[in-house]
């Protein structure tokens, strides 16, 4: 069954897919956390990784897991008690672009399609989530499928992509599926070009597993495609367990990039998470060559103590 909503089109059942994901009553909400340090690290690879694939004229797909709402109100009783996004995007939206790392630009002129820069708070009201960062990035002849299992959210998320999405623009589907399922049905794409981003909200207890295997049945079907995988970092050996099956997964000739952030100094802690992890399998090159001097920029420029610098650190997957 589906249903015209503007430009997008809503597939309630599609693929023969079950809906085995989270249940929808789970208490995570990302309202909580949009615009935070962790969003900048995985959103600005996500846009450059879309307006690198626009460059070439054959259309492509851009596969999102996990796609949340869209579109985020910072001043939202949500976002005002978690104060998340003033330690991310309004430290960097409040400030002058001069400095900023060339991976930024992207996300920048996201922000800038969904705000008009006049939020109470800060310099911005609104933040986009990953589909419409997509979305805002491709062209008429490409691909969008958005796979969110919680109905409320997923509703919202039609009536963003409705609203907002570019017109004329991609063709976009929103799945109410788990978002893995939805991932093993679509590889191969048609399109053979793209990216899937895979960004869940790690409350489940194997989650790191799950998203392990399923990106191992990904990289078999699938070994040309690019990925976004996002991660935190609350266990050291749940991140480095997922580097090395990743690793291992991949065919000689292809390449994968771990890149980490720490808003604290070396040797600190503190509650919550304050370390965010991604994954890039068949990296786009601005991706691999920028992102050291994003995650450098985002050391100083989001760290938790302004005097004292967060650390990072990039990688090539482990293959052993």
């Amino acid at each position: 069954m589906s249903k015209d909503a503007g430009a997008v089109t809503i597939r309630v059942t599609a693929h023969g897919v079950s809906r085995t994901g989270p249940d929808p009553g789970m208490n995570y909400a990302h309202d909580f956390h949009a615009g935070n340090f962790a969003d900048i690290i995985k959103h600005a690879a996500l846009a450059a990784t879309v307006a690198h694939l626009a460059r070439k004229s054959k259309p492509f797909v851009v596969i999102d897991t996990h796609a949340g709402a869209g579109l985020y109100d910072l001043e939202a009783p949500e976002s005002l008690r978690s104060g998340e996004a003033r330690g991310g995007i309004f430290r960097i939206a409040d400030r002058p672009a001069t400095d900023e790392p060339a991976l930024i630009a992207g996300l920048r002129r996201a922000l800038d399609a969904v705000d008009d820069g006049r939020g109470a708070i800060g310099t911005r009201r609104r933040y986009p989530g990953s589909p419409l960062i997509a979305a805002l990035a491709m062209r008429p002849g490409d691909r969008l499928i958005a796979a969110e299992t919680v109905d409320p959210v997923r509703a919202r998320l039609e009536r963003v992509l409705a609203a907002r999405a570019p017109r004329p623009g991609p063709r976009i589907e929103v799945l109410r599926h788990d978002g893995y399922g939805v991932l093993k049905a679509c590889l191969p794409p048609g399109e053979r070009r793209g990216l899937a981003i895979i960004d869940p909200p790690f409350e489940e207890v194997d989650e790191f597993d799950r998203l392990a295997r399923a990106m191992e049945a990904a990289i078999e079907r699938w070994a040309s495609g690019s990925y976004l995988i996002w991660y935190p970092v609350k266990r050291a050996d749940a991140a480095e367990d997922l580097a090395r099956r990743l690793g291992r997964a991949l065919p000689p000739h292809v390449e994968g990039l771990r890149a980490e952030l720490s808003i604290l100094p070396p040797g600190s802690t503190a509650d919550g998470m304050t370390t965010t992890g991604l994954i890039a399998i068949n990296p786009a090159w601005p991706v691999e060559e920028g992102m050291a001097d994003l995650l450098d920029w985002c050391a100083h420029r989001l760290a938790a103590d302004p005097k004292r610098p967060g650390h990072w650190h990039v990688s090539p997957l482990p293959r052993d």
